[in-house]
């Protein structure tokens, strides 16, 4: 037999016996579904990223990278001084609400809740 394979001595195996008084392990379903996500999420978003700059884009990935920067950054810029015109806290429904009325803000609510 190989000594990967062999059980230790019986006195070895008491000392590093793990006490009684912790809890359990136990993972529920959203547990579960979490690290699912997380992990679709993650290899999706940073391995694959680099994968598709590596393989088939190049160095232009780094300049669209720039570009929905710039873009993100005008969005919170838009965001900002919505929130400074309109006295309501609130979200895209709200800032849609008072622009441009009740069905262009239900339609902004449905978009954001699905998306």
């Amino acid at each position: 037999s190989s000594p990967l394979t062999e059980q230790p001595p019986a006195s070895t195996q008491s000392q590093h016996h793990v006490p009684h008084s912790l809890p359990p392990r136990h993972l529920t379903l959203f547990d579960l579904v979490s690290i699912g996500v997380g992990g679709t999420i993650g290899s999706g978003i940073f391995v694959l990223n680099g994968l598709i700059a590596h393989q088939y884009a190049g160095p232009a990935t780094f300049l669209s990278w720039i570009i929905s920067g710039i873009a993100a950054l005008l969005s919170g810029c838009c965001y900002a001084e919505l929130s400074g015109r309109i006295p309501s806290a609130g979200s895209s429904y709200a800032y849609a609400f008072v622009a441009l009325g009740e069905l262009p803000a239900f339609v902004t609510a449905g978009v954001v809740w699905l998306g």
